[in-house]
This record gives C-alpha cells, structure tokens and sequence, in this order.
C-alpha cells in the first residue's frame, strides 16, 4: 500500500522514534497564543458595532486605533476590527435597546424617548381645531 510518503519525512520519523519511542512521535500541543490586543479593547470594538446607524469597519478601526493611542495599546487592523464584529451575536444588532426610566419613558438606542407601558385602547383623540 503507497502512501506518498516523502523519504526524508520518513527518515525524519525514524530517528524521532529511535530517540524517543511512541511517544514522541505524538507531538505536543502548540503552546496557546496570546490575545495581541487587550480584552477592553475588544469590548470597545463590539459596543462600536452595535450603535445605531451602524459605524463602517473603517470608521470603527480609526476610533479604536485612537483609543489604542491613547492608553498605548498595538493598534488594531481592518481586519481584526473585521473578525470582532462579524463575532457578535446577530441577535444584538437588531434588538433596540432600551433603558427603563423612573419617570415612565425610556430611551431607544438613538436617543428618543420611547414610552413605557401599555398601548391605550381605542382610536387616538385628535385635538378639535376647529371649535
């Protein structure tokens, strides 16, 4: 039975298991890689994502890349701004969201007040210009 097998990875292999045994052949797992960029940064790349209207990756990257800057932090790529936000739970971008406030209205995530509560039952009354 061939394999395709190249000589030298052959040889390769036999002076691993002439040195080591088995065990040796295994391998070992890859050491983890550490994150480049800080946890806070990632939580300031997802709540970019998620205000209304929606900011381009390249607006989001160039807000990142200041606050990165600013605390001096590596900067971050189109593309790790890109890996971020296609990341977030499609669920959380659709979901207005909402602050309930003492006073009986709330916010939505534009900023307009929202009011909270139960819709009144019936046909709206208009005021009478006329009288």
């Amino acid at each position: 039975m061939e394999q395709s097998i190249g000589l030298r990875t052959l040889e390769r292999w036999h002076a691993i298991f002439k040195e080591g045994g088995m065990p040796a052949l295994a391998g070992s797992e890859p050491p983890p890689r550490p994150r480049k960029i800080p946890l806070e940064l990632v939580s300031l790349i997802s709540g970019l994502a998620l205000v209304k209207p929606p900011l381009s990756t390249a607006a989001i990257a160039r807000k990142a890349n200041r606050a990165a800057t600013d605390r001096g932090w590596p900067a971050v790529s189109y593309s790790t701004v890109r890996t971020v936000t296609k990341g977030l739970d499609p669920g959380m971008r659709t979901l207005p969201i909402r602050v309930r406030r003492p006073t009986g209205t709330s916010t939505n995530s534009s900023g307009g007040a929202v009011p909270v509560g139960p819709m009144p039952i019936g046909r709206p009354t208009t005021p009478n210009w006329t009288s």
